[in-house]
């Protein structure tokens, strides 16, 4: 057909096709990486969750999540994608996705996530080679990060009893209140404005992944305007409306009524914080 759009498209590199046919994946991971390429966003990440992998990859198939997690781990661990480790299997994640082209022309390795192994010589001579995987870390790192999260959580904990006194519904019309004389309401008013145009969800221009993901996920909630879901963004950062959607999602799965998606969606993020 002539003067049509063209539509966006993910490549697959030749070598994972070598790597299947000389039995360095089996078909399962080889349906596992095709498919996680496959909903890659233009930066190379897709977004998704272990439940959702399972249903979308392997309807036909009888496996657990602890399946699709070891799947996954071994993905890693051969460096075709990389996810930071995490606790629980439940919720959405991000998983970065090896030499991907990215718009303008760019080119997206793992490097960065996979340092270079450290080279030894043995006793005979002969060079000896030690990798080092992310998920290898030895655990005082591991200990690290933990702590690293327990200050960010107590953090959060801190600001919500500083909030306390405010419903979520006085939070949100605080952005549009000319007569809010509240420091931290006019500042947070000050973000808002500088961050997009308008307030609706059709007129907000995302200028990163992280907004992209929030318009995305305001549309699907039927949201007519983009202002609540901003607000825990620039209040709480993205990894929490990550949890909070990959739950939601989960719940409408399972039936549970929504009788306003958007409210239930706010509802699960005020149970997060």
């Amino acid at each position: 057909m002539k003067n049509q759009k063209r539509p966006p498209y993910n490549t697959i590199p030749h070598y994972i096709v070598s790597d299947y046919r000389n039995g360095k994946l089996n078909i399962n991971q080889l349906r596992l990486l095709q498919w996680i390429r496959a909903i890659g966003t233009p930066y190379g990440i897709a977004i998704t969750s272990l439940v959702d992998l399972n249903n979308d990859v392997f309807p036909d198939l009888d496996l657990k999540i602890n399946t699709i997690n070891s799947y996954l781990i071994k993905l890693r661990q051969r460096q075709y994608i990389f996810f930071e480790p995490r606790q629980g299997k439940m919720g959405t994640f991000e998983i970065h996705l090896n030499h991907w082209l990215t718009p303008n022309m760019g080119y997206k390795t793992l490097d960065k996530f996979f340092p270079e192994p450290k080279r030894w010589v043995g006793a005979d001579g002969e060079p000896i080679e030690i990798d080092s995987f992310p998920q290898a870390n030895p655990p005082e790192a591991n200990q690290k990060l933990e702590e690293q999260n327990q200050k960010l959580e107590d953090g959060k904990n801190k600001l919500a009893k500083q909030l306390s006194s405010y419903t979520p519904e006085d939070k949100i019309r605080s952005s549009h209140n000319e007569h809010d004389t509240e420091p931290h309401t006019k500042k947070h008013d000050t973000l808002l404005k500088s961050s997009f145009k308008g307030t609706l969800v059709r007129e907000f221009n995302p200028t990163n992944h992280e907004e992209e993901r929030c318009k995305e996920i305001a549309s699907e909630l039927g949201d007519e305007f983009i202002n609540s879901i901003v607000s825990v963004l620039r209040k709480d950062g993205f990894r929490l409306i990550e949890r909070a959607w990959g739950i939601f999602r989960e719940h409408r799965q399972e039936g549970k009524k929504m009788d306003n998606p958007a409210r239930y969606f706010q509802g699960i993020i005020k149970k997060l914080r």
